[in-house]
Parts: structure tokens; C-alpha cells; sequence
């Protein structure tokens, strides 16, 4: 998914004291994120996610579809998982690759089909797993972690064995068109459950 470019913006003056109020922020996702939902709040905004309005939207936990991942897939998912919260703590991205024991590559702010190439150019990514989870900080009502039919188009164009999007915390959009794909395609789509 590509981002609008900033200077496409077109401020009044109410954006233009946010938007300098920013300046002083760290310039990263989560903090302008937050800081446009709260200004908007503040505004008597109501600031909802698409899972408040459409709860179908959010990730169940497990398998979806007839593809399963093995044992394996699954510890290297488990990972996968503590990697994309580590990094996303960080505020450079929700997802990460995994292949067995090794993290082959992390989302930057090119965002995740790019990582899905860089990594398939570099490693062979037979067994490799697409792992996004939610940023440990983030505004659960904005910029979730997402996944749909293109990121199962990517997978199989790649070579990708499957991907993870964390329970509760992540959208699938198109659910029944992305599981109908990833049967086809052979690649696993797993809800994992975070560890509390």
C-alpha cells in the first residue's frame, strides 16, 4: 500500500498549527498517528477503527483455510512474532520474515511488498513466513497490521510458504477471497495469539 505524499497535503490553518506541532515530535508513524487522532479527538471527533465497525475485519486465531502450517512453521512464527514486536517497538514496522531460526528480513517504511521482494531476491524464501503483528505502542484504532489477497499474490509470486498476522490485532480484508487464494496457491494463512 503506498502513502500519500505530504506535499500533496493541503492545510488550513488549524493543519498548519498541527502539523508544526509535529516538527517537535518524533517524526515516526505512531507519533503522527496518535497525534491526528488525538487532534481530532479534541476537535469532538469519535476516532474508531474498521474493527469497531466491522469486528469480521479482525484476524482470528489459528489456521484459515486447508493449508497447515507443521510444527516448525510454527516456532519459527513464534519468532517471527517476538522480532516484529521488537522491531515494531521501535517504530520501524509491523512485519518481519522468518525462515526457521533465522529473521532473513525487517519492514521498513517501503512497506511490506518491498520487503517481499528485497527478501526473495536475496534468500531463498521456500520456507520463509510473512510475520506481522501490532507495534507494542501503537493506536490500536489507526494503521493495524494488514493483510489481503495481494499480500497472497505476493507470497505465491515470491516463492513464500506462509503468512501470520496476529489475532485480534491484525485485519484480513476480503477473508473468504484471501483463504479461496491460499488454497490455491498452497500458502498457509495463521491467526497467532500473542503470549500474555
Amino acid at each position: 500500500m503506498r502513502r500519500p505524499a505530504l506535499g500533496l497535503l493541503k492545510l488550513d490553518l488549524k493543519g498548519i498549527i498541527w502539523m508544526s506541532r509535529l516538527v517537535f515530535k518524533f517524526f515516526k508513524d505512531d507519533a503522527l498517528l496518535s497525534s491526528l487522532v488525538h487532534f481530532f479527538e479534541r476537535e469532538g471527533f469519535d476516532v474508531v477503527g474498521p474493527h469497531d465497525l466491522m469486528p469480521s475485519l479482525l484476524m482470528p486465531a489459528g489456521v484459515m483455510g486447508n493449508v497447515k502450517p507443521l510444527k516448525k512453521d510454527l516456532e519459527a512464527i513464534a519468532l517471527g512474532a517476538c522480532a516484529a514486536q521488537s522491531h515494531g517497538a521501535q517504530d520501524r514496522g509491523q512485519g518481519v520474515i522468518v525462515s526457521g531460526t533465522k529473521i532473513l528480513a525487517k519492514e521498513t517504511s517501503k512497506g511490506t511488498n518491498a520487503m517481499l521482494k528485497s527478501a526473495a531476491k536475496k534468500h531463498d524464501v521456500s520456507n520463509a513466513i510473512l510475520v506481522k503483528m501490532m507495534k507494542p505502542q501503537q493506536e490500536r484504532r489507526v494503521d493495524l497490521p494488514v493483510i489481503g489477497r495481494e499480500t497472497i499474490e505476493k507470497l505465491s509470486t515470491y516463492g513464500y510458504k506462509g503468512v501470520s498476522l496476529e489475532a485480534k490485532n491484525g485485519l484480513i480484508l476480503e477473508k473468504e477471497a484471501v483463504i479461496k487464494e491460499a488454497n490455491e496457491k498452497n500458502i498457509f494463512v495463521y491467526g497467532y495469539k500473542r503470549e500474555t
